[in-house]
């Protein structure tokens, strides 16, 4: 394999790690504001 398409590949495995953590904290900031307003109107 040649190293010049490794580090492309690699720096594209970052990209889509990084987003997909990004994407997982949205989600979960969104889950936790989603269960705060629910257990506030049950309140």
């Amino acid at each position: 394999m040649d190293s010049s398409v490794q580090k492309t590949s690699m720096s594209k495995m970052n990209v889509l790690k990084c987003n997909y953590q990004s994407h997982q904290r949205k989600v979960a900031s969104h889950v936790l504001i989603m269960t705060w307003t629910l257990h506030s109107k049950a309140s």
